[in-house]
């Protein structure tokens, strides 16, 4: 009986049970990448389906990452619509301070913003559509965001008396919400693109601005960006190393550029 036990024993296996291996951290060039990567899904999920639709799950899938990598960078939805406004903002601010910065006419300097905005929402359609449906979201972290970057120019060219506006935050607003449905018409292909020029007088004559000036200072020539549109920025910029007026799939920027910046009157 002794024996016996002896010999199951014997035969039992021997070999020690190694640790299961445990997992590097994500070194921070890893993470950086990774959440670049969930920011750009979300532009292209929120460019089809708007914010209010998408789901989690629609950004992993878009993401191809599973859903513990989702909330290692965002805990909800909010939290990564405010991450792509942000960046954004960023994108957008960025380009247009790079070409304002040197004028001194504070109702050039909307006129140029205005403009750049345009033409940035043309030159990419995903960043368009975002740009159409976050804009109008009022109290929303984008309108926030570049909210604060316009009021002080804006708040420049009304006391140098070059527009008039009874509630700055209004014409802010305002205006934001002209460039949307611009960005939205041009986008939507159903009819000739408005130009950047003839946003940037409507905007202007909405502030208080006259026509003639308006029209003068929109067709003044455009500074240019000294920020590299080339560079492929995660959450917004150009996915392409192509040269400005040859990045792909841009028929809106290439009608826009087609259409005559003609003065209407």
């Amino acid at each position: 009986m002794g024996n016996g036990n002896l010999r199951y024993i014997s035969r039992m296996a021997t070999k020690p049970r190694l640790p299961n291996p445990v997992e590097a951290p994500a070194t921070p060039a890893k993470r950086d990448r990774t959440r670049a990567t969930l920011i750009r899904a979300a532009f292209s999920v929120y460019a089809r389906q708007g914010f209010d639709a998408p789901t989690i799950d629609d950004f992993i899938a878009e993401a191809q990452v599973s859903r513990g990598t989702f909330y290692n960078y965002f805990q909800t939805r909010e939290d990564l619509m405010a991450a792509v406004a942000a960046d954004l903002a960023t994108f957008i601010t960025s380009r247009i301070e790079s070409a304002s910065g040197g004028v001194r006419d504070p109702l050039e300097r909307i006129a140029i913003a205005a403009r750049y905005f345009v033409m940035l929402a043309a030159k990419n359609e995903i960043r368009g559509w975002v740009l159409a449906r976050m804009i109008p979201i009022i109290g929303g972290p984008l309108t926030n965001a570049i909210s604060e970057h316009a009021r002080a120019t804006v708040e420049a060219a009304v006391a140098a008396g070059r527009i008039r506006l009874r509630s700055i935050s209004a014409g802010i607003d305002l205006g934001f919400g002209i460039m949307a449905m611009a960005i939205r018409h041009n986008l939507s292909r159903r009819a000739a693109p408005y130009a950047p020029e003839l946003v940037s007088a409507m905007i202007l004559q909405a502030f208080g601005a006259s026509m003639k000036d308006a029209e003068e200072v929109s067709h003044r020539r455009l500074p240019p960006l000294s920020v590299d549109e080339r560079e492929p920025m995660a959450e917004g910029g150009d996915a392409t190393d192509a040269p400005p007026d040859e990045v792909p799939r841009q028929s809106v920027r290439r009608r826009l550029a087609r259409a005559p910046a003609r003065k209407r009157r």
